[in-house]
């Protein structure tokens, strides 16, 4: 299972790359020239759209965590708050509209650590929908990285905010 997140993340990075050009203007705000450069296609409103890797920064708001008991029985739902911080990158799909560059989904994926549990290390995969004011609600998987459990005892599911860098 641990290949299967791997090797998503590399489709990942290799969609994204093809996306847009060597990197350029990773780091730098989209702009509506960018965008129409890559357009190859429109929406049903005529409006430029493309698809582009940008970097990504999240906190996950709360996080929900199977338990089990000795023998691995499912024994109840853990939850935290605030308790995974994460950077990495999305795959985030722009438009044009009002000759402005803006962001209307994205999915993301990124290397985690944890503020406040046991585990030091993870991954988390997001999606998030709309964007407000440079902040964005997200929902998604991850995974802990803890050597010595169970797959099924390092998956939670994280709800929070990501910071887009658009």
């Amino acid at each position: 299972m641990k290949k299967l997140f791997i090797l998503s993340l590399l489709l990942l990075l290799a969609v994204g790359a093809s996306a847009q050009s060597k990197w350029a203007g990773f780091f730098d705000p989209v702009s509506v020239n960018q965008i129409e450069t890559a357009s190859i296609n429109k929406d049903f409103k005529g409006r430029a759209m493309t698809t582009l890797l940008r970097p990504q920064m999240a906190v996950a708001g709360q996080v929900f965590k199977l338990q089990y008991d000795e023998l691995g029985n499912f024994d109840r739902v853990a939850s935290s708050f605030a308790s995974r911080a994460g950077m990495g990158v999305s795959l985030s799909h722009f438009k044009v509209i009002n000759d402005e560059a803006y962001n209307d989904y994205s999915f993301a994926a990124m290397v985690t650590i944890a503020t406040i549990e046991q585990p030091n290390a993870g991954f988390m995969f997001t999606a998030s929908a709309l964007n407000l004011y440079g902040f964005s609600p997200n929902i998604g998987i991850g995974y802990d990285l803890v050597k010595g459990l169970p797959f099924k005892q390092n998956l939670f599911v994280v709800w929070g905010a990501a910071i887009k860098f658009d």
